[in-house]
C-alpha cells in the first residue's frame, strides 16, 4: 500500500535500540505510514528483531552483505514508493508528533523538498541533555546554505532520487549533499525538537577522525558553496584544529564537556515535554504486532 510518506532505517548490529526505534514510529500520532527496515549485514539478531514486528506496514530487507550506509541510504531511497521520505537511524527515536508536524509542514507549504527539525539530543541511556539543530535553514544561489542533522530529514522522494548520496564521503554524506544540492532546492527546518538523538557522551576518536577527514574533503570538493565554515585553506584548517582539540581531549573527563558543548542545554520546560514524549514511546507494546 502507498501511503504518503515511508519510514527509512538502515541497521547494522544494533540489536540494543533497533526495537525501541521501531516502537518510536508506532507511537506516532500520524499513522499513514510505512516502515522500511534495511540491514547491513548485521551478526547480532538485528534482522531477528525487525522481522518479529509483523505489520503490514513494516518491510525487511535483508541480503546478509555489509555494504555501508550510503549504499543503504541510496537502496532505501530506490525502494521507496510514497511522494515522502523520512530518514531516521537505528540508535534514535521519533517524537511522537515528528511525522505529524512535518507532513503538515509539508501541506501548507507545497514548495518544500526538505524538511528537517530540531532534535533533543540523548546520552547512552536515552536521558536527554541537550537541543540542537533549532536554527533557520535557508537557501543561497549556490544551493542549500544551511544543513540539517541527517535523521531529523523528511525529503520529497523525487528529489532524493534526482541528488543520491556520493559514496565516497564515507561520514559525510549527508554534508556533501547538502553543498551539491541544486539552487532550485527549497528547504525548512521546524525549530521544535522532532527526534531524539543519540550521542554518548564517551569518546570514539576514530569515528571522529574520519568524519573530519570527509568533512575536509566536502570543503576541498565544495569550496563556494560551504555553509558551515567559510570556504578554502581557512575552512580547513578549522576542521584540523577541531580535531587535534578533541584528539588532545579524548582520553580525559574533560571530553564529555567538550561533546556536551555541541548543543545547548535543554530548559526545565523542554525537559519535561522530551520526558513525556519519551514516556509515550516506552508504552507502545509492540507485542500487540507480533
Amino acid at each position: 500500500m502507498i501511503t504518503p510518506v515511508t519510514v527509512g532505517i538502515s541497521f547494522l548490529n544494533a540489536r540494543a535500540t533497533l526495537l525501541d526505534s521501531i516502537r518510536s514510529v508506532f507511537a506516532q500520532s500520524f499513522a499513514d505510514w510505512n516502515l522500511l527496515l534495511v540491514d547491513d549485514g548485521s551478526i547480532d539478531g538485528s534482522v531477528e528483531i525487525a522481522r518479529s514486528v509483523r505489520d503490514p506496514r513494516v518491510t525487511v530487507l535483508a541480503d546478509g552483505a555489509h555494504r555501508g550506509l550510503v549504499y543503504r541510504l541510496n537502496e532505501l531511497v530506490a525502494r521507496t514508493q510514497s511522494p515522502y521520505f523520512a530518514r531516521m537511524d537505528a540508535d534514535d527515536l521519533m517524537h511522537p508528533e515528528r511525522l505529524a508536524r512535518q507532513m503538515a509542514e509539508f501541506a501548507q507549504r507545497p514548495e518544500i523538498e526538505i524538511l528537517g527539525s530540531a532534535a533533543y539530543v540523548i546520552d547512552e541511556s536515552g536521558k536527554p541533555y541537550g537541543v540542537r539543530g533549532d536554527s533557520p535553514a535557508y537557501v543561497a544561489k549556490t544551493g542549500v546554505r544551511a544543513g540539517f542533522l541527517h535523521p531529523t530529514v523528511v525529503a520529497r522522494t523525487d528529489w532524493m532520487r534526482r541528488h543520491p548520496y556520493d559514496p565516497a564521503f564515507t561520514r559525510a554524506e549527508d554534508l556533501e549533499l547538502w553543498r551539491r544540492a541544486d539552487a532550485a532546492t527549497v528547504c525548512a527546518r521546524l525549530p521544535e525538537p522532532l527526534l531524539f538523538y543519540r550521542e554518548p557522551l564517551t569518546s570514539a576518536l576514530s569515528k571522529y577522525r574520519a568524519s573530519c577527514r570527509s568533512e575536509r574533503r566536502v570543503i576541498r570538493q565544495h569550496p563556494s558553496r560551504s555553509s558551515f565554515l567559510a570556504s578554502g585553506s581557512l575552512a580547513i584548517a578549522a576542521v584540523y584544529v577541531k580535531e587535534c582539540i578533541y584528539a588532545a581531549l579524548s582520553p580525559t573527563p574533560f571530553v564529555r564537556a567538550l561533546i556536551r558543548r555541541r548543543n545547548r542545554p535543554c530548559t526545565p520546560l523542554e525537559l519535561g515535554a522530551a520526558t513525556a514524549a519519551l514516556a509515550r514511546i516506552a508504552r507502545v507494546r509492540l507485542t500487540e504486532f507480533a
